[in-house]
């Protein structure tokens, strides 16, 4: 086993970690919804580091454009949760202007 797939696969790991960790938090405070958002961005960061792997290891172009195509989805889920985590976490946006 080469060292990219150690460090690829721990890095996994230790995302889904912290994201059951959060998510385990959010079951008993179901009112802080930063604990959930946090949560997906994890599981989210874990899946494309699984998917970066298998970007490392893929045999043939083709495959490599699929592996490339599907690693949209979790970045996509990423993006939408950090933001809607920044704004209620540090309750930044329009709503924060108003007052």
């Amino acid at each position: 086993m080469s060292w990219t797939t150690v460090i690829w696969t721990s890095s996994a790991a230790i995302s889904l970690t912290l994201a059951g960790l959060y998510l385990s938090v959010w079951f008993r405070q179901r009112d802080k919804w930063a604990f959930l958002l946090f949560s997906f961005t994890a599981i989210s960061a874990a899946a494309l580091a699984m998917l970066e792997l298998n970007l490392l290891h893929a045999p043939t172009p083709s495959a490599y454009g699929e592996i490339l195509r599907w690693m949209h989805v979790p970045a996509a889920v990423m993006v939408i949760s950090v933001v809607w985590f920044l704004h209620i976490y540090l309750r930044a946006g329009a709503a924060a202007w108003r007052g």
